[in-house]
């Protein structure tokens, strides 16, 4: 398949020298540069994202924007660099800015759940300081957008921002409506990646209507950060044409499995050891899709953080009624 996604966009690949392999961001030219995501965490004050840009006869201080489909670490770990070579805005959707501004509850509410239910408390303490040192400075978004604003990049370029949460609360996608592109970050990660963790889902509810309305938009292009897979194709962080519809109905059908197994297994889950009931719920999910038990995953944080907050977002559902 043609990975080239239109003469206005350049997909940019940083390196992530901590996990051993790259990013993409995107490059969208109008009359202003924007990026798609500023990429991951840098260990040098300068050197990823500037020497990623090279080929394409960029630097940091020609971006006018950096347009955040949510607040994840890989998306926002980048801005540090940005922020010290350039003067680019920084925008984001309004319910993830926290991540930019407060390293603690980012930490709290998302990096720290695996650690929390497989490793224990002593080292979610050491884990946390790490993190919050790591993150480098914590700022305040320029901007912060929700559904249907607008980022006028001149020529012809507008994107519109499309709230999608699920993934996160607060991840949103751009949409240039005279193409028919989406960028939409981890919206819809479908299976996830090959390495046999869960997609990460923070809300399932949302995220089921966050496809939906992917499903009735004319998208020609959907574009993501990862290549993620659908029970009946391959891994890709592009889709073109009826492939479009394909993943997503895959990645609803996805999303209705999980919901189904989390809604039986939420009563009393907090009795027994979250390993046994995460590797019982993976179980339960079938076996093509690949899903491994969790001391056989890459990132089995991941999956804790799926699980976690589908257990209580049924628990509480069962106390509402």
């Amino acid at each position: 398949m043609d990975q080239r996604i239109h003469v206005r966009i350049d997909t940019v690949n940083v390196w992530w020298e901590d996990l051993k392999f790259h990013i993409p961001v995107y490059l969208v030219k109008g009359k202003e540069r924007a990026l798609i995501d500023a990429g991951p965490p840098q260990r040098q004050p300068a050197g990823g994202l500037a020497k990623a840009l090279e080929p394409f006869r960029v630097e940091i201080k020609d971006i006018s924007q950096v347009l955040l489909t949510h607040g994840h670490l890989d998306h926002v770990g980048g801005l540090p660099e940005i922020k010290a070579s350039g003067t680019a805005k920084i925008v984001i959707g309004r319910e993830d800015a926290f991540h930019l501004s407060d390293h603690s509850r980012a930490f709290d509410e998302f990096y720290g759940l695996g650690t929390r239910f497989l490793a224990g408390e002593e080292a979610l303490r050491e884990e946390k300081a790490d993190f919050v040192m790591g993150a480098g400075p914590e700022f305040s978004a320029d901007r912060t957008v929700t559904e249907g604003d607008t980022i006028e990049l001149g020529e012809g370029v507008e994107l519109k921002v499309v709230q999608l949460p699920g993934h996160s609360n607060g991840s949103v996608g751009y949409y240039w409506g005279e193409e028919e592109v989406l960028f939409a970050g981890d919206s819809v990660p479908g299976l996830g990646g090959p390495d046999g963790s869960l997609p990460i889902i923070m809300h399932l509810a949302k995220y089921e209507t966050s496809v939906d309305r992917l499903l009735a938009m004319p998208i020609k292009t959907l574009v993501f950060t990862h290549g993620y897979r659908a029970p009946r194709l391959p891994p890709s962080t592009i889709r073109r044409g009826v492939e479009i519809q394909e993943y997503l109905r895959d990645s609803k059908e996805v999303a209705a499995r999980l919901t189904d197994v989390l809604r039986r297994e939420a009563a009393g889950w907090a009795d027994r050891p979250f390993r046994e009931v995460a590797d019982g719920i993976i179980a339960m999910l079938p076996g093509e899709w690949g899903f491994a038990p969790l001391v056989g995953q890459l990132f089995p944080q991941f999956s804790v953080t799926t699980i976690y907050y589908g257990l209580k977002q049924f628990e509480q559902g069962r106390q509402e009624c």
